[in-house]
């Protein structure tokens, strides 16, 4: 005999060889059950089983009626490691799972509605036939700003696909042009696409952005001044998005 039934855990029954039982109880299992290692847990004739390593830690290894379709973490009252409800069930917004060497890939279908954010730790997201839709009760996309600054006399560097770098007062005369150099490594070469935007400048110079130059790892922005202006000699910002 490896163990006995106990249609209540709290019936004072003794297990004096401390040997893994079987319980079958109307709850389910919480940190609070700490029994002998292997004991296993059903919450009703029908419903999920569970398992200990012991200390008031419990592994889902059957569901209600076959396999393992629904887990609850520690808010439902089981599996105690876990500190948030974990749902992998029903249709409409089901999500479904292939498995192959070192790798489980979820699928989610058109029609799934999401609690709240998607989130990648790490890799991608990707929408491959679809858009990614920001609705206008959200904060649109947030993306990490990079920042850089130098002298207008060389290269600034400023790593990253959107960001905003400073050249220090270059001097620009009405009517007068100046390149100013940015490195990114976002940047791969001539095809990439850079959105770039001017802001600053000394009061009454009109600054325009007249050409953009890509390289690899680097940008050449022209900036004129308008004819008949005021010399700009203020600190001049390039915000920027690489959009390929």
């Amino acid at each position: 005999m490896t163990g006995f039934v106990s249609s209540d855990p709290l019936d004072n029954l003794t297990n004096l060889y401390q040997r893994p039982i079987f319980i079958q109880a109307n709850r389910l299992p919480t940190v609070n059950d700490i029994l002998n290692p292997a004991t296993t847990w059903q919450s009703s004739p029908l419903g999920p089983i569970y398992i200990t390593q012991g200390a008031g830690i419990w592994d889902l290894i059957s569901g209600a009626s076959s396999g393992v379709d629904f887990l609850t973490g520690a808010t439902g009252g089981a599996i105690a490691p876990v500190t948030n409800n974990i749902t992998l069930a029903g249709t409409a917004n089901q999500i479904t799972t292939a498995g192959s060497t070192g790798t489980i890939t979820f699928s989610v279908p058109s029609t799934f509605t999401s609690p709240g954010s998607l989130t990648a730790t790490a890799g991608n997201i990707t929408a491959t036939a679809g858009n990614i839709v920001v609705s206008t009760a959200g904060d649109g996309l947030v993306l990490p700003v990079a920042t850089g600054s130098g002298a207008a006399s060389g290269a600034v560097t400023c790593n990253g696909r959107v960001g905003s770098v400073s050249f220090t007062s270059p001097s620009i005369a009405g009517g007068a042009v100046s390149t100013l150099t940015v490195t990114n490594s976002a940047i791969t070469g001539s095809g990439t696409v850079v959105g770039y935007w001017v802001r600053g400048a000394t009061t009454g110079a009109a600054l325009n952005i007249q050409s953009v130059t890509n390289s690899a790892g680097s940008s050449a922005v022209v900036i004129t001044n308008g004819t008949g202006a005021t010399t700009q000699a203020g600190t001049i910002t390039l915000d920027f998005v690489v959009l390929n």
